[in-house]
């Protein structure tokens, strides 16, 4: 196995990073603003040069491998949040009492996706 570590400097105070890059599809980079990291199948690249296939790779792309969007879906949250009233109650963690005040809140604030 191949590795690759490029280390980015703070010249001025304006930030550092250090990457990693391994010719088996790993890509992770340390830096003052945050830790990402993802790995690609290597069958799904045509060069054998991860570096290569890295800086050929459109910025939308590797940011959204990277740091992925996830957009709140207040449904979704909704019977989740539903689920696990009733799975505590169920686990004997909240009682009869407890789980109904828990129900009632989330009936009265059913709009997740506002401000509040």
């Amino acid at each position: 196995m191949q590795m690759w570590r490029y280390a980015i400097p703070s010249l001025k105070g304006e930030g550092w990073a250090i990457l990693f890059l391994d010719n088996e599809g790993c890509f992770a980079v340390l830096s003052d603003w945050g830790d990402w990291s993802y790995r690609w199948n290597t069958r799904g690249v045509a060069e054998k040069d991860m570096r290569h296939f890295i800086v050929t790779c459109d910025n939308g792309y590797l940011r959204g491998k990277l740091n992925p969007v996830q957009e709140f879906d207040a449904e979704k949250t909704l019977v989740a949040v539903k689920e696990y009233i009733c799975g505590t109650r169920r686990e004997k963690r909240l009682t009869k009492e407890e789980a109904r005040e828990e129900w009632w809140l989330l009936e009265e604030h059913e709009e997740l996706d506002n401000e509040w």
